[in-house]
Parts: structure tokens; C-alpha cells; sequence
């Protein structure tokens, strides 16, 4: 394999398996809608609005995909340039994915009370993520 390609299989690889799940959450998003129809409008557009959100990550991930393999074709320095994905990976990503987790735990709440210490520790597992920094440089810069 040379040297090109281990560089650039990644950046296309991933986009393309990105896309492919994206696919496959607008089917799950047309399910929903069906199957679902009478859920409380705030659930509605809490769905909604993680699916617009998975869907602009999705657009700036085809962008930065275009720019690096199909604009940038050959330029080996281009590839380290970062264009959106200092936007949808470090930023969009966690609020998608805490997003949805904290739903997750409030929803195992809703179904059985007396499971809230399991509801509690699901809803909180998004946050450990930022504790390492809260821990080294004091709670003051948390807070």
C-alpha cells in the first residue's frame, strides 16, 4: 500500500461509513414519525432537532471529504488542512451524543421510578468526558 493511500482511506472511508448510518437514521426518523405520531410535541422536536443536527454534521463531513480527495486531488499538503471538522467533531458530535443519552436516562426514569440512581448515572455519563480538565485545572474553570 503507499504511502497516499494510508493517509487517504481513512478520510474517505469514514465519510462514507457516516453517511451510510445517516441513511440509515432517516429510516428510523420516518419509523418514528409513524409509529410514534401521538408523542408529546417536546419529544417531537427534540428528535427533530438531533436529526437536523446529525444532518448539517453529516453535510460538513461530505464538505471536508470533497475538499480533501476531490478539490485538494493530489496535494498531500491539503490534507492537513481541518476546513469544518474542528465544527462537527469535537462540538456537534458530544451535544448530539449527550443529547441523546440524556434522553435515554429520562426516559428509564419515565418507565420504572425506582430505577433513578441507574437513570441518574446514565444521564451523567456524557459529562466524564469534560471532568479530566475540571480536575487538573480546578472546578473555578468548570463552573
Amino acid at each position: 500500500m503507499s504511502e497516499i493511500t494510508t493517509i487517504t482511506a481513512p478520510l474517505l472511508l469514514g465519510p462514507l461509513l457516516s453517511t451510510f448510518f445517516f441513511g440509515i437514521l432517516t429510516v428510523q426518523l420516518y419509523f418514528y414519525s409513524i409509529s410514534f405520531a401521538s408523542d408529546a410535541v417536546y419529544i417531537k422536536s427534540l428528535v427533530w432537532g438531533v436529526y437536523a443536527l446529525e444532518t448539517a454534521a453529516t453535510i460538513m463531513t461530505i464538505s471536508d471529504t470533497y475538499q480533501w480527495l476531490a478539490k485538494g486531488f493530489g496535494n498531500v499538503k491539503g490534507l492537513d488542512n481541518v476546513f469544518l471538522s474542528p465544527i462537527y467533531t469535537p462540538i456537534m458530535g458530544p451535544i448530539i451524543a449527550g443529547t441523546v443519552q440524556m434522553f435515554y436516562g429520562y426516559r428509564i426514569f419515565k418507565i420504572e421510578r425506582k430505577a433513578w440512581p441507574v437513570s441518574v448515572f446514565i444521564s451523567l455519563v456524557p459529562l466524564i468526558p469534560t471532568l479530566p480538565p475540571c480536575l487538573s485545572d480546578g472546578i473555578a474553570v468548570c463552573a
